[in-house]
């Protein structure tokens, strides 16, 4: 039996916009892959088999964020592009297939057949968040931080464990969410151009680190937009204004958008 998803518009258009996102890049989508990623979703504009064949895709993978020096340098970047899309196309199928379930798991329970919709939501985001931040904890575990970056999984440990085990509130998660990708995202640009000297199993260290951190930062911020992405439905349901401040992540994709649609439009020499 196929997966029914309660709010496949919303589920679409978050993949949609992705897609978009990279039709709209000249640093990309002239790739093959990416074209063939396009081609995928187009064609089929089915979650599900979008999902596996982005599963698929990773499982072909080596991921390596520090690659020794003797790669070539452009093979090397193409390759490293191809893996950062894709995981980013995998932490957005991760959070609305994570979502899907924990919302028809929450209508199945009779105690909240009559809340409001919203509210019913928010608490599927509640499950999931918890979800995620109990899988983070347990993966930290494994974890034997090399030098460089062992004050940076420190800090973000400390992150990971001002939210509770047993999540309550929504809305101071949501925020502490918001903090731990900030910290993630500016930790992950700090170590873009470092240049170190690393044995083989520092380098797998650090590698394992690194994905978990860029994997990690994706489920926040995919999280983070789809809560933003359902606030905006109500409050227009509502009659509230919109405004910026309150759903940054959607106006900077929104912007993100734009601007490539413009480079795309302009006229080539």
């Amino acid at each position: 039996m196929r997966k029914k998803f309660v709010y496949i518009d919303l589920f679409k258009s978050l993949i949609e916009e992705e897609i978009l996102l990279l039709k709209y890049n000249p640093d990309v989508n002239e790739d093959p892959k990416v074209k063939q990623m396009i081609h995928f979703w187009d064609s089929t504009h089915d979650i599900i088999a979008f999902n596996a064949w982005v599963k698929e895709e990773i499982s072909k993978l080596e991921l390596e964020t520090f690659v020794p020096n003797d790669l070539d340098e452009t093979r090397e970047q193409d390759e490293f592009l191809w893996e950062m899309l894709l995981l980013k196309q995998n932490t957005l199928m991760d959070v609305i297939l994570t979502f899907n379930y924990e919302y028809e798991l929450v209508k199945k329970v009779k105690t909240f057949a009559t809340w409001p919709e919203y509210e019913r939501i928010r608490l599927a985001y509640l499950h999931q968040i918890r979800n995620f931040y109990d899988q983070f904890r347990e993966e930290l575990k494994e974890f034997n931080a090399p030098f460089f970056i062992h004050q940076g999984m420190k800090t973000v440990k400390e992150h990971i464990d001002k939210i509770p085990e047993t999540v309550i509130r929504i809305d101071e998660t949501l925020f502490a969410s918001k903090d731990l990708h900030e910290y993630l995202s500016d930790l992950l640009d700090s170590l873009e151009n470092l240049e170190l000297s690393l044995n083989d199993q520092e380098l797998e260290a650090a590698n394992t680190i690194v994905n978990w951190m860029l994997y990690v930062a994706g489920i926040l911020y995919n999280v983070l937009l789809m809560s933003e992405k359902f606030a905006i439905v109500e409050d227009k349901k509502r009659g509230i204004e919109l405004t910026e401040q309150f759903y940054e992540i959607v106006e900077e994709r929104e912007v993100r958008l734009e601007m490539l649609k413009m480079i795309s439009d302009q006229p080539k020499n």
